[in-house]
């Protein structure tokens, strides 16, 4: 899930797992901004500037996504907060090092995703980042943990809010090309981190989705929100409301 409201929710889990033999990690972008009353962007840091402050805070992980057709650079920080629970932190880094899809705190431009030229990416950039980042995060965790554990089960998944929506329709485009290979292929394993994860969706602000007309010129231009997010057309009616 997304900042403050993440957290919280992660106050509400933590009390409702209580002693379970579960372990319980959230995972939030590394926003490395918010923006002040006047609109400057002020450095945004986790071990202090939020509710739930986070300790031990460490780069564990890189790795490679694509939002948009273009290669993007994934970095991963891992900290536990003053309630003792493990947060996860997942940003992109350019080669010069700075963020783009989490430059900064809810603060999205207003351009087209496909033709955006300013330093701020998209709702729809952010979310595609966002999304696939997390889903190869939660399977590269799941893997390790799947290799070295006894006893492994797979995981649940909680998205909250629209922005992190995406997450289950690339599990599920993931999960149906590894069925596919595996019909083929008798020797093909499906993996059962993909498999077998079981995902719930909740949202705290019902007018924070996002909504695209399917009438006249706006056909179009849906279809091609589509093709950016990388939607192939027979899921694209899980889309239609």
């Amino acid at each position: 899930g997304l900042a403050r409201v993440m957290q919280y929710h992660g106050v509400g889990m933590k009390e409702l797992i209580n002693d379970a033999n579960v372990r319980f990690r959230q995972v939030e972008p590394h926003y490395q901004n918010r923006i002040d009353a006047n609109g400057n962007a002020i450095p945004f840091d986790y071990r202090t500037d939020i509710t739930h402050p986070m300790k031990q805070l460490e780069e564990v992980d890189r790795f490679s996504i694509t939002v948009g057709g273009k290669p993007v650079n994934v970095v991963v920080s891992r900290g536990v907060n003053d309630l003792g629970v493990e947060v996860y932190l997942v940003r992109d880094v350019r080669d010069d090092g700075t963020s783009f899809y989490t430059h900064s705190l809810y603060n999205y431009s207003n351009a087209v995703p496909w033709a955006n030229s300013s330093e701020l990416a998209t709702w729809e950039e952010f979310s595609v980042f966002y999304c696939k980042a997390t889903l190869e995060l939660i399977k590269r965790i799941e893997e390790r943990e799947r290799a070295e554990l006894s006893g492994w089960k797979p995981p649940v998944v909680h998205l909250n809010d629209s922005q992190s929506a995406l997450v289950s329709i690339y599990r599920k485009i993931e999960l149906d090309n590894e069925k596919e290979i595996a019909a083929l292929d008798p020797t093909y394993k499906v993996d059962p981190v993909i498999e077998d994860m079981v995902i719930a969706f909740s949202t705290h602000t019902y007018a924070n989705r996002r909504s695209y007309a399917l009438k006249g010129d706006s056909i179009a231009y849906s279809d091609q929100i589509m093709d950016f997010m990388e939607i192939p057309e027979k899921y694209r009616g899980l889309f239609r409301n």
